[in-house]
Parts: C-alpha cells; structure tokens; sequence
C-alpha cells in the first residue's frame, strides 16, 4: 500500500474524508456530489472546479483526503496532470473519470500512479464500492478496461521493420530510460535513478516511443522485452 492511500486511508477511519471533484461537467459534478453525500456519510463535499488551474488551486487551499479528476481535462499530457495534482497533494488518493474507453489514457494514467481509474457510465453503486476499496488502500481499474489494457498489451511490439529502425535511433540514455520504463518504473522514480529531472524523463519517454512507433508504455515495455533489453 502507498504512502498516499495509508494516508487516506488512515483519515478515512477517523472521521470525514475530504473530497474534491475537478471535471468540465457541470451536471456530472453535481449528480456525483449530491449521489455521494448521501451514499457515504464518511464523504466531506469540500469543493469542485471545471479546470486543471481552477482545481490545483482548490487542492493547495483544501489539501483533500481524496481527488476526483477527469481523465481528458485539459490539453497537457493525463501524465503531467497527474503529476500537478501529486505535487499539490502528495498524500490525496486520485481516481481518474473517462467518458469513454481510451487504453493510451489508462496506460499514461496507470503508470503515473492513480489509485483508480473508471467510466463515468459506472453505475453509481459500483463507484461507491471502488472509492471504497481505494480509501482503503487498494488500486482500482474497472475490470473490462484492464481486459482491454492487458489485450492491447499481448499484441506485442510493432512490426519488426518499424522496431529495428527505431532501436538503432535511441540514444545510450533514451535506452536506460527504456529499460527503467520496462521495469514499471514511473517518471518521479526514473528521475530519481538517473539523477535527472522529471521533465527530461517525460521528454526522454516521449522521443523513444515516437522512434520505436508506439503509442504507450505498455507496448514500449513490451517491445524492450521482446528485444531482450531487459528481464522479462
């Protein structure tokens, strides 16, 4: 269990858990809230924004327990989103909502380190029992997408044409990131192996998966595997 989620957690058994929601639907916003409050009396409604800035200013003012936020706000990378919201509250648990099914989304969100990921068209008994289970230190993915992710993920590497011209490209540093990606390691924890910064690792990782011709981490992992770049 993560440093995040203990912490949540941990408040969550003593009291309120303080809640934000950060999405561009109005209506969504307030049907979660008003469907919330009354369906988890632990849930201390503290405040909602329609946009990335609007929101990381709430989250600094209110320092929430727990982060409702869309997957598709914005135009920055989900990945940078994320890391806003990490670096304004390291200690809030994170849920991500999608309109629709989108695997590179989960990937980017998956491996940037959310407690949970879902669909808005959950019914709103299965998004109390997943908020439930992630104040209570799980991870959770709604089920038919990590079938979808793990499906996109045994397709395998691309083509061995495109494969072979992109690994002759990388550089020596562009190939440790890739081995570190392969690992599971998230850009935060690169940064710290390579002593660099978290937005060389973010520029390194998207250069080689435009030079391997790929589209996620997943299959950028799945292919320095397949290469023999790094352990199985």
């Amino acid at each position: 269990m993560s440093r995040t989620t203990q912490a949540a957690r941990a408040r969550s058994s003593v009291g309120t858990v303080s809640t934000i929601c950060v999405d561009d639907q109005l209506v969504f916003r307030m049907g979660l809230r008003m469907y919330l409050v009354e369906a988890m009396p632990e849930v201390d409604w503290a405040g909602e924004a329609d946009s990335v800035p609007a929101g990381l200013v709430l989250a600094q003012r209110v320092e929430p327990d727990f982060i409702l936020l869309d997957a598709f706000l914005g135009e920055a990378p989900t990945s940078d989103m994320i890391g806003q919201f990490r670096a304004a509250c390291p200690e809030a648990a994170l849920v991500l909502f999608a309109n629709l099914p989108d695997m590179k989304n989960l990937a980017d969100a998956a491996s940037s380190g959310v407690n949970g990921y879902l669909l808005k068209t959950l019914s709103p008994a299965q998004m109390v029992d997943a908020f439930r289970q992630v104040l209570q230190g799980a991870t959770w993915i709604q089920p038919e997408l990590t079938q979808q992710l793990y499906a996109e993920f045994a397709q395998g590497p691309p083509t061995a044409s495109s494969a072979s011209e992109g690994e002759a490209d990388l550089t020596p540093r562009q190939l440790e990131v890739l081995q570190l990606v392969a690992q599971g390691l998230r850009n935060a924890e690169i940064a710290e192996r390579l002593t660099i910064s978290e937005q060389t690792v973010k520029t390194h990782v998207a250069h080689l998966l435009e030079k391997l011709g790929v589209t996620s981490r997943l299959h950028a992992a799945r292919y320095a595997i397949s290469r023999k770049l790094v352990d199985a």
